[in-house]
């Protein structure tokens, strides 16, 4: 009747579907309300805590979710460890919304839209539609985009066919690619550089290299590349990595982490072992000398000076190699100069924080949409405190 009313006083089509649509789900949300509190969630007068513990019921405690159809309230059962001090419903858990205030499948349709907002954001920046704003004074001095990858354990469709490293050679996880953009004006009493507080985004994605590639160039283009006087990339080695700051930051400072070329020194001695026996300590720290020093052409004769034959020559040779090919990113004495970082602590935490916090928990098996959908949300509330202390227009103008 409402939308008839609303069609006769001559507000259209439009109006009547929009009646509609509120009508239905409003009523939707009170079906859904009735459906979850049909149990309340109460398992006795005592629960596990989930710590060794038994929590005690206390009494029943409202919660509202937000969903699909709209805010609806679940009251439930609620209980408190005295042992640990924490209290659980374990209804919130059964529903997925521990420690959540929106259902898993709002959560899906918000990750779902702000992934298809920054993919469009991201293709008018790249082609020039959208011209972002320069960063308000006083412009930092130099941007890092650090960038590296983790895998993500996957349901067994997801990686059928792709070759891994368990042990029968199949892959039981997908690479997400994780970038993450900071700034850097100051040096603390040390000399040693200081991130800007608050400055770091985030972005990840399962897709390819070069699709990867477009994200980072875009979001380093909304925090000002081209208005800052430095950029650096920082990653671990990675072939890919490198092929894309050739690409996308041709005048950008290439930085090797630190801590991954360290990790190569180490398995270089390793070897080593297997000839120098007693001197092998001594060995690696002159090699650990000439990293941090970025005498690599020495590192590297180093290496080839230990003779080895048939397998070990050839990790021998593999370890030198990726010495030789990076030897212009390992100038550490010279990056700590001028100021600069020199390890990408920043994304490698990401990793874990972003990522491994919530998609890489014990027994997850994600699909590829789904765990695209979660890093969005990682990553676009990683990234609010930059948006938070900027409080600005993220674009100036279309042209």
């Amino acid at each position: 009747m409402a939308a008839r009313g609303l069609a006769a006083r001559g507000e259209g089509l439009e109006a009547a579907e929009r009646a509609i649509r509120t009508a239905m789900a409003r009523l939707g949300a009170s079906l859904l309300e009735q459906l979850l509190t049909a149990d309340t969630g109460y398992r006795g007068p005592r629960v596990a805590c989930g710590a060794g513990h038994q929590a005690q019921f206390v009494s029943y405690r409202e919660k509202i979710i937000d969903t699909v159809l709209g805010p609806v309230k679940l009251r439930r059962a609620w209980y408190h460890c005295a042992a640990c001090g924490h209290g659980r419903a374990p209804k919130d858990a059964d529903l997925g919304v521990a420690r959540a205030s929106m259902s898993p499948g709002l959560a899906k349709m918000t990750a779902r839209a702000a992934a298809a907002a920054i993919g469009a954001e991201t293709e008018a920046i790249c082609s020039r539609q959208v011209i972002p704003l320069p960063p308000p004074a006083p412009i930092p001095d130099m941007l890092y985009i650090a960038v590296d990858g983790t895998g993500v354990p996957m349901v067994a469709a997801e990686t059928e066919g792709r070759p891994g490293k368990a042990g029968d050679g199949t892959a039981h996880t997908r690479e997400v690619k994780l970038c993450c953009v900071f700034t850097q004006t100051t040096l603390n009493d040390d000399g040693r550089p200081v991130r800007d507080p608050g400055s770091s985004s985030y972005l990840a994605t399962f897709e390819p290299a070069a699709r990867f590639g477009r994200l980072v160039d875009a979001e380093a283009r909304r925090r000002g590349a081209e208005h800052i006087r430095q950029l650096v990339v920082l990653g671990d080695g990675a072939v890919w990595i490198w092929n894309l700051a050739d690409e996308l930051f041709p005048a950008a400072t290439q930085i090797v982490d630190l801590y991954h070329a360290r990790e190569h020194v180490h398995e270089l001695a390793t070897l080593a072992t297997r000839l120098l026996r007693d001197s092998h300590p001594g060995w690696l720290a002159e090699r650990l000398e000439e990293l941090d020093t970025g005498n690599i052409p020495a590192l590297t004769a180093a290496a080839r000076d230990l003779k080895f034959t048939g397998a070990l020559a050839r990790e021998r040779d593999k370890q030198a190699g990726y010495f030789q090919a990076n030897t212009h990113r390992m100038r550490y004495q010279h990056f700590r100069e001028l100021g600069m970082f020199v390890g990408s602590g920043t994304v490698e935490a990401g990793c874990k924080a972003v990522i491994g916090q919530r998609l890489k928990l014990s027994g997850m098996r994600w699909t590829v949409p789904g765990a695209t959908s979660i890093a969005t949300l990682r990553c676009q509330e990683a990234s609010n405190r930059w948006e938070q202390i900027w409080q600005r227009p993220r674009i100036q103008t279309l042209r």
